[in-house]
């Protein structure tokens, strides 16, 4: 039992031993500090060693008893020690960040057999990411397949924005191709289509093709168009070989080329002609002799000298 401090100090005045008064005064002042202790806190409870940041520390001399340590139980320890040596270690022998499946430690957010759970597998060509099979990176998943919506046709853009006939999906919006032209909605070839013949709208006559982006005859075979009329070139007098080139009255035509109805002869452009005696053309088309001159053997004769016709 302790004594209280006003009776103390009447017996120290009393006895005038302000001396050794003032010992006991700080015995009983330590004494009545020791207890403090926050509101709620058992009387008996003291801080630990090295608690004199946060807490009242006990000071040398003190008569209050002295905190030591709560050992640890083995089981904590043992924890502890787990955590900081490294992985822990389940009771299927796998680390905690794995799981065993079918006697296999696999990691079931990455593991596209098991993805998520065990035997939950991923098809081609999804991927194992976080525990869901997932499209590969730059692809996405539409309908069930893995698509790139950047060039996909039937998802440019998005999941199912399909582009129009005749349209490309490029950098995901729906464009026409190369020498098209979007027309009403949809992509023509105004080089061939016959309904949008140069530009849109251009549409040919019945039975009239586009070609090259101009209406055109709708010609059989090898028959070209000439003008408005469906021609045969191989033999044909006025357009042989191509339209407008006529043979000449003793020409025909013959193969695509016009030729001298006389085999003798030969073609100098609308005209046979015996290359062999002929001073216009002697020798052959390009030569002609000069006046007073003669073609003779295909050579001009004379003193003369031979000039180019210009054929």
């Amino acid at each position: 039992m302790r004594v209280p401090v006003v009776q103390l100090l009447r017996s120290c005045l009393l006895v005038a031993a302000l001396g050794a008064c003032e010992g006991e005064l700080s015995d009983s002042t330590a004494t009545v500090r020791a207890p403090s202790t926050l509101a709620g806190s058992p009387a008996n409870v003291t801080s630990p060693i090295g608690a004199g940041a946060t807490g009242g520390s006990v000071g040398a001399g003190s008569s209050g008893p002295v905190a030591t340590p709560t050992p640890r139980s083995p089981g904590a320890t043992g924890a502890n020690m787990s955590g900081a040596a490294g992985a822990q270690v389940s009771s299927s022998g796998c680390s905690v960040e794995q799981a065993s499946c079918a006697g296999e430690c696999v990691s079931l957010d990455s593991d596209a057999r098991h993805c998520g759970a065990c035997d939950v597998a991923c098809s081609e060509p999804l991927m194992c990411r976080e525990g869901l099979c997932l499209c590969p990176p730059g692809l996405d998943a539409c309908s069930g397949a893995c698509v790139e919506i950047a060039s996909d046709p039937q998802h440019c853009g998005g999941c199912g924005q399909a582009c129009a006939a005749g349209e490309a999906c490029i950098g995901g919006i729906c464009r026409c191709g190369a020498g098209q032209l979007a027309c009403n909605g949809t992509c023509a070839s105004i080089q061939t289509d016959a309904k949008n013949c140069g530009g849109c709208g251009v549409a040919c006559d019945a039975g009239d093709i586009c070609e090259r982006g101009v209406c055109t005859l709708d010609c059989p075979g090898t028959q070209l168009a000439c003008g408005e009329t469906c021609v045969d070139t191989t033999k044909s007098q006025m357009h042989c070989g191509r339209c407008d080139n006529a043979c000449g009255g003793t020409q025909t035509c013959t193969r695509s080329r016009c030729r001298c109805t006389d085999m003798m002869l030969t073609a100098c452009g609308a005209e046979c002609v015996d290359t062999e005696t002929n001073p216009m053309f002697c020798g052959d088309c390009r030569t002609a002799c000069m006046p007073g001159q003669t073609c003779e053997a295909g050579l001009c004769m004379g003193d003369a000298t031979p000039t180019d016709a210009g054929m």
